[in-house]
């Protein structure tokens, strides 16, 4: 290639020198430089990707080489001076072939790994409201797993391709075919858009990675540094609170079962828990959503306050929770869960391995990493009962000695039988198992629609001070939301006084057009929890109106009274303008081309 000329030799030479000086990315000072200045350089995150300039660089000067060879006829010889310069050319191309035995390409796994839907996604794809309007407005999942569990089919697949005669794969693709499995099972980014499930991670799984969608994430990932690409799952360690929920529309929440435990043949689901204190939460109820008889309550968690307030129990009993079972007759008599230092006593302080703890308390986790412990209360009930709900409050004495029981788990058992049936203590919101296997779903029983009406609002002054006022009260964006007056274009912004009743019901969804119905007997700001990117318009019964930045990320449009039709469609004027750009630049090309081809026929026509 090196002895090639013209036009195809000189791109090919650009092509491979501008895709390494490219793909050297911040080694190259040049690059921050273009990246500061040149607009969309920035959309390229992964500078490696300029290889592919060097690839079609290279290929076209392969082809100049191979067509300089056809040109001359040269008869290969071997002698001594290119016989080397083969021998290296052949070692070469052996070396390549060997090395290449380690990438990825050469040990494909099995098309399940992308293909195989697992059930906890089938339950969100088979999810009614999917089919009432459109997937893309179903309510939004989130999910948080470490993917550190085994799946159940894992023996069976184990069997399939890696026992068979001879085997289907080896053990690094087999390897790799878990961990699809597995992504697939919790719709790891961004899996969510190949079976389009609305997803909250902003990983191309729902709300999109845009800045102002950072801007949110702290209020999910207290303390940590949000990472750039938005991937919630792997930051959020806990269900975030109800009003969090609300915000993203996150109607469903998948988690894995490494959390949960299974103690003396019964099994205890301890991804949610509860706090129940003198000042924020003194009484829990926990619903039974399914019915069934039980003869005991089993209660795992422990006893937390100030060091002061544990060191009180040392030596003696404290009555810490009552825990009555309620029937349709109405609550039995309530039982009771004591805490501390003496015998008798069945919970104490979370402490591992704590002093406090009476030897013949029931621990039933230790947590070793965590420096945790956690005990077991049974309750017997006075006569095997079928329960609706069970009601747990703080006994006077612990909420006057400044104590907190932490419930991180209930279940009913019968002892009879053995049977068991897990119930859900939360302090985050009301939550429902809607589906078990490999993982858990929960759904968020009071989750807000994605389009919603608020009678009240609160005007900000910029992102900034939207993102402090949700900080500061996030249950404050479902009926108080925050509108940002910086993007509102001199909108004079109508009062609210919170006082309304009325709907707001999607009935078309598409990616670049939604309309809503819209119903109420006040004026009323109507909040749809999607993304306002730029280029979004909004009309009111067909007449244009401004859209309006709400909490935020999302948008919001102001409806009269009455019955009215709200739609947005999205229509960028940026694509207008680079359509009108670009057909600029083509009738400039044409004159270019039409000039340069009248000289050159001018120029063969002269005698």
């Amino acid at each position: 290639a090196w002895r090639g000329r013209g036009r195809a030799h000189q791109a090919g030479v650009l092509f491979t020198v501008l895709g390494l000086f490219l793909a050297a990315g911040r080694w190259n000072p040049v690059y921050f430089v273009l990246f500061k200045l040149v607009p969309g350089f920035d959309l390229f995150r992964a500078p490696a990707r300029w290889m592919m300039l060097y690839t079609l660089g290279m290929a076209v000067l392969a082809g100049v080489g191979a067509a300089w060879l056809a040109e001359t006829r040269l008869q290969p010889r071997l002698n001594r001076r290119t016989g080397p310069a083969a021998a290296l050319v052949a070692l070469l191309a052996v070396e390549l072939l060997i090395a290449a035995r380690a990438l990825p390409h050469t040990h494909p796994t099995a098309p399940q790994a992308v293909y195989d839907l697992r059930s906890a996604p089938a339950h969100l794809a088979t999810d009614p409201a999917r089919r009432a309007v459109a997937p893309g407005a179903s309510g939004r999942f989130l999910s948080m797993s470490t993917i550190t569990f085994d799946p159940g089919d894992m023996a069976d697949y184990r069997r399939i391709f890696l026992e068979s005669t001879p085997p289907q794969l080896d053990q690094a693709a087999f390897d790799q075919l878990i961990i699809a499995l597995k992504s697939q099972e919790i719709l790891a980014p961004n899996l969510p858009l190949l079976w389009r499930i609305p997803a909250v991670d902003g990983f191309d799984g729902g709300v999109l990675p845009l800045q102002r969608y950072i801007r949110l994430l702290p209020l999910f990932v207290a303390g940590q540094e949000p990472v750039p690409d938005g991937r919630l799952r792997e930051q959020v360690t806990a269900i975030p609170p109800a009003p969090l929920l609300d915000l993203v529309n996150a109607q469903y929440v998948i988690t894995d079962k490494v959390r949960d435990l299974w103690f003396e043949d019964v099994y205890y689901d301890r991804q949610i828990g509860a706090r129940l204190d003198a000042s924020t939460r003194p009484t829990l109820t926990v619903d039974v959503p399914l019915p069934f008889e039980a003869t005991h309550i089993d209660l795992i968690g422990y006893v937390d306050g100030a060091p002061a307030a544990l060191a009180g129990l040392a030596g003696r009993t404290l009555p810490l929770l009552d825990v009555a079972a309620r029937t349709d007759a109405g609550a039995g008599e309530p039982r009771i869960v004591t805490a501390g230092g003496a015998p008798g006593a069945q919970w104490a302080d979370g402490a591992l391995d704590s002093p406090l703890a009476p030897p013949d308390a029931v621990i039933a986790l230790r947590d070793v990493d965590g420096g945790r412990q956690e005990y077991r209360a049974r309750l017997a009930l006075a006569a095997p009962t079928t329960p609706r709900a069970l009601e747990l409050a703080l006994r006077p004495d612990a909420a006057a000695a400044g104590l907190t029981a932490v419930v991180q788990a209930v279940t009913l058992y019968d002892a009879r039988t053995g049977m068991f049936a897990a119930l859900l203590p939360s302090d985050r919101g009301r939550f429902t198992l809607v589906h078990s296997g490999d993982v858990k779903v929960y759904a968020y029983d009071d989750v807000q629609p994605r389009a919603s009406l608020a009678y009240a609002w609160t005007p900000v002054d910029s992102v900034d001070a939207a993102a402090a006022y949700l900080g500061a009260d996030p249950a404050r964006a479902r009926n108080h939301p925050a509108i940002e007056t910086e993007r509102a274009a001199g909108e004079v912004l109508p009062p609210g006084d919170g006082q309304g009743e009325g709907t707001a019901r999607i009935t078309a969804y598409a990616p670049e057009a939604v309309t809503v119905a819209v119903e109420s007997d006040r004026p009323a700001l109507l909040v749809l929890h999607d993304s306002d990117y730029p280029g979004w318009q909004a009309t009111v019964d067909g007449a244009p109106v401004p859209i309006l930045t709400t909490n935020v990320l999302f948008r919001g449009v102001f409806v009269p009274a009455g019955a009215h039709t709200v739609e947005f469609r999205f229509a960028p004027t940026t694509w207008a303008n680079g359509l009108r750009v670009s057909l600029a630049a083509l009738a400039l090309l044409l004159l270019v081309i039409a000039l340069g081809t009248t000289r050159l026929l001018s120029s063969r026509s002269a005698p």
